[in-house]
């Protein structure tokens, strides 16, 4: 394994563990547009979407295993049959869907968003300092439990299979690919 590749390795676990492990506040997210990546999205306290936000993970689509959170934030969310069926199919789930299966917390305009994201923050810190900690920890604790046991297996099998296959993009045709994405 290269030392690019190994850091890259360590620097996601890391991010990923660093997020659920050493924050002791709420957490608010505001995804306000598609994209990917979003697991930090998924994995804060509460998350709130843009009418456009879309929740994908393209790992698998792209010839890679989906072991950098995506998919562990989908499974934890949705469940393994729905979260393994859009991971293989590479589908993204748009953002009423999303609300509807528990990824996010709330649908905005995309001009209210940052509102009601604020407007959140400021009714959390009215509480205590202590009763916003305790709370954090109560509500964050699946997440804590879902890293602990399961994302260095994950981390450590994605980074295998892009070594073992000497590629990120097993075959390049995989990204021009589009009418057999659309059959799914």
């Amino acid at each position: 394994m290269t030392s690019h590749r190994v850091q890259s390795l360590n620097d996601g676990w890391k991010l990923i563990e660093s997020f659920v492990n050493s924050i002791d506040i709420p957490t608010i997210a505001a995804v306000n547009g598609p994209g990917m990546h979003t697991e930090f999205a998924m994995m804060s306290d509460i998350t709130f979407a843009a009418l456009d936000a879309d929740f994908m993970d393209p790992h698998f689509w792209l010839g890679s295993p989906p072991g950098d959170g995506q998919y562990k934030a989908f499974e934890a969310l949705i469940g393994p049959k729905r979260a393994s069926y859009y991971t293989y199919a590479a589908k993204s789930i748009p953002a009423d869907k999303a609300l509807d299966w528990g990824i996010v917390s709330d649908v905005l305009p995309r001009e209210r968003l940052l509102d009601r994201v604020w407007e959140l923050a400021r009714f959390i810190m009215k509480r205590s300092r202590y009763a916003r900690w305790a709370a954090h920890n109560i509500v964050s604790r699946h997440w804590k439990k879902a890293v602990t046991e399961d994302f260095g297996l994950h981390m450590a099998h994605q980074m295998l299979a892009n070594v073992a296959g000497k590629s990120l993009v097993l075959d390049p045709e995989l990204l021009a690919d589009s009418e057999a994405r659309k059959m799914f």
